[in-house]
Formats: C-alpha cells, sequence, structure tokens
C-alpha cells in the first residue's frame, strides 16, 4: 500500500502476458492481478489493465486468472440484475411505485460499475462466453442501461458490445436466445451506432484463439455454400441461420458474395437472398442490411 502502482510495474514489465501462454502458467503481473482482485483493490486492478500492451489471457476455461476476473465481475453484474430484474422492482414499476423503490438499491454498486465495473468487465471480453448465465445478465443491465437513453450510458454500452457481447457471442453454440437478448441491447442503440459498432467489430485486432474461432466459422460456411444446390437449399438455409446465431456479420457476408455472383441475373440474386435468410433473426437480418449497404456504397 505504500508504493504507488507506477514504481511497481517496471519490475514485472519484463515478461508481457503470451496470446498463447502455457495452460496453468501465471506471469509476474497476471499474478499482482490476481492478488489485487482478491485483496479487492478493484480500482487499482483496472488501473493495472491500462498499463503496458493489452491483456491476452489464456483462452482454457481452467485459466486460473480469467476465473477470478469472471468471479469478481459476477458480483457486480449480479447486483445490478438483482436490483432491476427483481420481483420487487417489477411489481413497483407496474403500479407505478417505483420511485418508492429507490430506498431498496445500494447506489455503491451503480458508482463501483462506473468506476472500475466497466475496466474489468472490458478485460473479460470474450471469456464471458464461459458463463453464460452471466452474460445473459450482463446483456440484462445493458439493456436497462440503454433505456435510459443519456450519453453516458450509451457510450457504455457501446464499448461493452463491442468488445465482450460481440466477441463472446462469436465463441458459443448456436444459441437464438442469446442472438435475442444481444439484439435487444443492439436495438436500442439505433441502426448508425449498430452499423458503426459492425464495422469496429470486424476491423478490431483479435487474439489467436478469436482468428481460429472466425477461421473454423469461415472453413464451415464455405462447406454449405459449396452444398448449396436447389434440393437443399432449405436445409442449408436453415443451417446458415444457426450459424448466424454466433456469427451474423461473417455469414451475411458470405450470402452476400454467394448471391451477388457476377453470372446472377437480378431477380435471381433478390430470390436466393430471400430464401437463405427467411429464418434469421432480427440480428442476422440487421447484420445482412449492414453488408448490402456496405457493399452499394
Amino acid at each position: 500500500g505504500m508504493l504507488d502502482l507506477r514504481d511497481i510495474y517496471p519490475l514485472i514489465d519484463g515478461v508481457e502476458s503470451d496470446p498463447a501462454p502455457t495452460e496453468g502458467k501465471i506471469l509476474p503481473k497476471e499474478g499482482l492481478f490476481i492478488a489485487l482482485l482478491q485483496s479487492k483493490m478493484y480500482k487499482v486492478a483496472t488501473e493495472l489493465l491500462t498499463m503496458g500492451p493489452r491483456w491476452f489471457f489464456g483462452a482454457n476455461k481452467d485459466n486460473y486468472v480469467v476465473r477470478e476476473l469472471l468471479s469478481t465481475c459476477k458480483g457486480l453484474i449480479e447486483g445490478l440484475y438483482s436490483h432491476y430484474y427483481s420481483d420487487h422492482t417489477l411489481d413497483g414499476a407496474v403500479a407505478g411505485k417505483e420511485s418508492q423503490l429507490l430506498g431498496f438499491f445500494n447506489f455503491d454498486l451503480l458508482e463501483h460499475f462506473k468506476s472500475y465495473g466497466i475496466g474489468l468487465i472490458r478485460a473479460g471480453r470474450h471469456y464471458f462466453h464461459q458463463d453464460l448465465v452471466l452474460l445473459t445478465k450482463l446483456t440484462r443491465v445493458l439493456k436497462h442501461f440503454a433505456d435510459t437513453q443519456t450519453n453516458e450510458a450509451g457510450d457504455c454500452v457501446a464499448v461493452l458490445v463491442l468488445e465482450v457481447l460481440l466477441p463472446s457471442m462469436s465463441y458459443t453454440s448456436p444459441n437464438p436466445s442469446l442472438c435475442y437478448e444481444i439484439w435487444q441491447v443492439l436495438d436500442k442503440l439505433g441502426h448508425e451506432e449498430r452499423f458503426r459498432l459492425y464495422s469496429a467489430f470486424r476491423d478490431q485486432d483479435m487474439c489467436e484463439s478469436q482468428k481460429t474461432v472466425a477461421e473454423r466459422a469461415e472453413r464451415k460456411l464455405q462447406l454449405m455454400v459449396d452444398r448449396l444446390d436447389a434440393k437443399n437449399l432449405k436445409r442449408e438455409a436453415r443451417s446458415m441461420a444457426q450459424m448466424a446465431h454466433a456469427h451474423p456479420l461473417i455469414v451475411a457476408e458470405k450470402i452476400v458474395r454467394f448471391s451477388t455472383a457476377a453470372d446472377r441475373q437480378a431477380e435471381k440474386v433478390v430470390d436466393l437472398l430471400v430464401r437463405l435468410v427467411q429464418y434469421f433473426t432480427p440480428l442476422g437480418v440487421d447484420a445482412l442490411l449492414y453488408v448490402l449497404l456496405l457493399n452499394i456504397s
């Protein structure tokens, strides 16, 4: 407690976090990060995350750093979720007495979320896919923030959608429920903000595991496209819609490239697009609209 973090960091900065660390290996600054979390020095832990290059923790489920980080985030997220979606809050809103219920809310939770919670959740990035219940609760908390329609809340929601929700979704098995949950957040932002987030997501730097997930999805999708013919169009369209639950932009780009091939007539392009996306969720359709606009601009 007597030393400034800026004095300590140079001592452990010689070894950076490895994008693909050995399982079970904890690097010096990761060890310090864990110690800060366990000591409940969350603001200092958040400050540590901002020092040096971007951190990439191990992607395996048994990584101790990730478990400790998600455990810390869980307490904060569940506290906010239990207030915004608890029975007494919902009952009060229906009865028109929500203002009387504010006394039940621990406002420190909101301050903690602003001061260090956002930073810790951003550090969790795609690792939230390891706990789908927690990811869903985070999504619903962000939906509540988006409903407030303040600039501060909007900026917070946009950052966490870009750095946490969309990356985490890409790691999950096809999950239409999660896809709808995330869409309910995105839908609050308006199409300009959504399309800006889609562009940022496509262009952002990815760690090795994210690249692997994206490449695997591309290969699987290409096999579907190669099998497409008049007889199995419906079946493959369903399979593509399933993939779009986790990879809406990748699927949308592949469908647009395939449907608008140079040798297709305009009416056939429209017919093929409609038949391929008839099973898409609203998020999948929105991603398709973004890709179409991108291709004609």
